[in-house]
């Protein structure tokens, strides 16, 4: 996982509408090894999250609270590959003959298949706010598996590969059009480099940096233009997004119109 690093530590606008129970933010949070990021905690009891993972083990640390569930496109059973890098495992096996160019490649060996009962997103039902997917190189199929979920969705954080560590994985540039098409706008991008095996380097300079492979990408509907299809809630929970991610001008620019400008 790349993780976005773009965070307001003191969200002051959000700090005040939880405060006055103004907001209640609703989160799906796909691919939730690890626990939830921190700074949904600015939030308090103003936040519902709801995670899934494969990984039974994940339920049982959350309390519950992920779900022992894989998600894909159409709900079929599909291969999973465990990885010996436990975060990586996923729907699409390493790409042997790029991993094996890498510095780290054998992060990226296959210990196991297993079969599972994957679901689609829009099957579980769910109204969020926001998603975030990490899923290594299965993102886009599950927001595939998720349009009519998608249409009240106001951000999502999606993870991105620009060069195909995983075979067949969709790269960038087809999620990107895939978000653009539903109506969202790129506003922030986290990205990973991973470096070459070099196992002699004798007379050259120590200048390790490696390619750009992965990332993090932060989507949010733009809805400036046509504000007035959106109530004050909708409003609110945007601007507050806007803010958590350091995107202030964006929330300021959003907040200052006649229904909501007694916010700044």
């Amino acid at each position: 996982m790349v993780a976005l690093t773009n965070i307001n530590t003191i969200p002051t606008l959000t700090q005040y509408l939880v405060e006055n129970k103004l907001i209640h933010l609703d989160v799906v949070d796909i691919g939730a090894r690890g626990g939830f990021a921190p700074y949904w905690d600015n939030y308090k009891d103003c936040i519902k999250i709801v995670g899934f993972d494969p990984d039974n083990q994940q339920e049982k640390l959350s309390g519950g609270r992920c779900r022992a569930r894989a998600l894909s496109r159409d709900g079929k059973e599909r291969a999973f590959y465990v990885i010996r890098y436990p975060s990586s495992s996923g729907f699409y096996p390493p790409n042997i003959e790029f991993t094996d160019r890498l510095r780290n490649r054998d992060y990226l060996n296959i210990i196991d298949v297993a079969e599972l009962q994957t679901v689609t997103l829009d099957s579980l039902k769910l109204k969020p706010d926001f998603i975030k997917l990490d899923t290594e190189g299965s993102e886009l199929e599950i927001l595939e598996g998720g349009q009519e979920t998608l249409r009240n969705v106001l951000g999502v954080s999606v993870e991105v590969g620009f060069s195909e560590l995983f075979q067949g994985q969709p790269l960038f540039r087809d999620i990107d059009a895939f978000m653009s098409k539903h109506g969202f706008t790129l506003y922030d991008l986290a990205t990973s480099r991973l470096e070459r095996f070099s196992p002699n380097k004798k007379g050259m300079s120590n200048g390790d940096m490696g390619q750009v492979i992965v990332g993090q990408a932060l989507y949010f509907r733009d809805i400036y233009k046509e504000i007035d299809k959106y109530n004050e809630p909708s409003i609110l929970k945007l601007a507050s997004l806007f803010e958590l991610f350091n995107l202030s001008d964006c929330a300021y620019e959003l907040l200052n119109n006649p229904r909501t400008k007694k916010y700044i």
